[in-house]
């Protein structure tokens, strides 16, 4: 059976950055370069309420098609032209296996970017550690 994937900004970009960076330095990952560039562009997207999702939709489903998903299993909907949501199909190659359903969202709160010592828009490495106040932003209400 076939597993289903939404992609959200947030969870998909550190998971793909995890993955594809390892502790030491002497070891990089062949894919940390791409993780970075995905990261970087979904840290600065504008997906507040000011904002919109669908840019960055687009961008992901088009990456996922160059990646050799098949168009059909790559859907943008939804109700409004302005907040599109991403599904990806990733079929399995056991069909006996258990489905897996990955969930996320693209949605950020507003930020006050004043407050904050690095840019939130921005992914700031130090070290071996990588900074976006957006990434991580959470809602009070």
């Amino acid at each position: 059976m076939a597993s289903l994937l939404v992609i959200g900004r947030r969870a998909v970009g550190a998971l793909i950055l995890a993955v594809a960076t390892q502790a030491t330095a002497q070891r990089p990952s062949p894919a940390a370069p791409l993780a970075r560039e995905l990261l970087t562009e979904m840290i600065a997207a504008r997906t507040t309420v000011s904002g919109t999702t669908t840019p960055l939709v687009e961008s992901l489903a088009a990456r996922f098609r160059a990646a050799g998903i098949p168009a059909t299993d790559v859907m943008v909907l939804g109700a409004g032209e302005r907040n599109r949501n991403l599904v990806v199909r990733l079929r399995g190659r056991d069909r006996a296996a258990t489905p897996r359903l990955f969930l996320a969202h693209l949605d950020v709160v507003e930020v006050d970017s004043a407050a904050w010592r690095t840019n939130p828009w921005v992914l700031t490495e130090r070290g071996s550690s990588r900074i976006a106040p957006s990434s991580c932003a959470r809602s009070s209400s």
